[in-house]
């Protein structure tokens, strides 16, 4: 909450100051970049539950696809990741479960574990899937 009020402070002085708009702009980058939060979310996609593309799109957004022009996005999901305690947490298991806590493992925080809790927001099939990997088949 600390860090908050600083970079909330920062932010109003370098707003109404005299200064141009780019040094104002510098100064708040500073600002944020020198302290990295300890608890953050990371967006680990951004698609519809459905996938992208979807099946039998024929749109120009997933012909772009298929011809390397556009890379992979992931089922729509986020991580909570705190540093603090050293655990991180997913909202929703998507069917693209594998590759984001990967993304959380390799890129976020590498505790040990693959990951510390899993929040569901709703019922709906895209948001579920992901579960079954945590099944003796797939995590033994």
């Amino acid at each position: 909450m600390r860090t908050f009020q600083i970079l909330c402070l920062i932010f109003c002085l370098a707003l109404f100051n005299c200064n141009s708009k780019e040094e104002s702009k510098e100064i708040i980058e500073t600002a944020i970049i020198s302290k990295k939060p300890n608890q953050y979310i990371a967006v680990l996609g951004i698609a519809q539950d459905a996938g992208y593309p979807h099946i039998n799109c024929e749109n120009d957004c997933c012909k772009s696809f298929y011809d390397s022009e556009e890379s992979e996005k992931f089922v729509s999901s986020l991580g909570l990741v705190d540093l603090n305690e050293k655990k991180k947490y997913i909202f929703d298991a998507t069917p693209d479960f594998t590759e984001q806590t990967q993304e959380l493992k390799t890129n976020h925080l590498d505790n040990g574990s693959i990951i510390d809790g899993v929040f569901l927001t709703h019922a709906h099939i895209g948001h579920y899937t992901g579960l079954m990997y945590f099944g003796r088949e797939a995590y033994g």
